[in-house]
This record gives C-alpha cells, structure tokens and sequence, in this order.
C-alpha cells in the first residue's frame, strides 16, 4: 500500500504561493494525507494550521 507524503511545502507565509488554507485544501483534494509546513525564515504559518485542517475534513493528529 502506498502513501502519498509531501514533505516540502511553502506557503505566502515565506515563498510560496498558496495560502495554509489553500494548501491544506489542495492536499486533502488531492488525498495527500500526510505533509509537511517548510515556511522559509517563519513559523506563523503553523498557527494557521491546525484550523486550516480542522476546516477541510482531513483526520489528522500532531
């Protein structure tokens, strides 16, 4: 059984292009379930997190 894990991930938090929302949406769209945040320089996009997950329906645990 595979999984599909992205471990390398920016947001408009440093130098990408999504938002933590629109991130998290993509990957639940696209059911990559487990991810990592890699913001360049900056963690505020963490405390994003957790309600950009809790909002998309993914199951999920720190």
């Amino acid at each position: 059984m595979y999984k599909r894990v992205e471990l390398h991930n920016h947001t408009v938090e440093s130098d990408g292009k999504m938002t933590v929302d629109e991130l998290v949406q993509y990957f639940h769209t696209n059911k990559i379930n487990h991810f990592s945040l890699t913001d360049h320089n900056t963690i505020s996009g963490h405390r994003k997190l957790k309600k950009a997950v809790d909002s998309s329906g993914f199951l999920w645990s720190i």
